[in-house]
């Protein structure tokens, strides 16, 4: 079962579960946490909500996709690089190397959720002028 399917018992409108909002709250005071502990349901909502996060929470957001980026399953580190794509114009230089090792996994379906984050990566970022302009 894909971990970011949608689950209609999920709403980011209340707020983020107790659960994610814990693992965010870790994440942005530097604190490790065993990302194999965290709950399956609030890597969905995660990973649903990236984009809705992005407007309250973006350094958080980004830092707890960080340390997921290296967890041992495939479905975790494809959401990870789906869900980085939303923070490529705010974060470029952080979200850029995770990208790029994303995009070298082991699994294909992870190094194609990276390639798709690095193409608007690359499109966010700005185009020096020619030589002698």
């Amino acid at each position: 079962m894909a971990l970011w399917r949608a689950d209609a018992t999920t709403s980011v409108i209340g707020g983020p579960s107790p659960a994610l909002a814990a693992a965010l709250c870790s994440a942005e005071l530097g604190e490790p946490q065993p990302t194999q502990r965290m709950p399956i349901d609030a890597l969905r909502e995660l990973f649903q909500s990236a984009a809705l996060l992005r407007g309250s929470v973006p350094f958080a957001t980004v830092k707890l996709l960080a340390q997921l980026a290296g967890d041992g399953r495939v479905e975790v580190r494809a959401g990870v690089a789906e869900a980085l794509g939303a923070y490529v114009d705010l974060y470029p230089d952080r979200i850029g190397p995770l990208l790029t090792r994303l995009a070298a996994d082991v699994s294909r379906k992870v190094r194609q959720s990276a390639a798709s984050s690095l193409a608007l990566l690359h499109w966010h970022r700005p185009v020096a002028p020619p030589f002698g302009a």
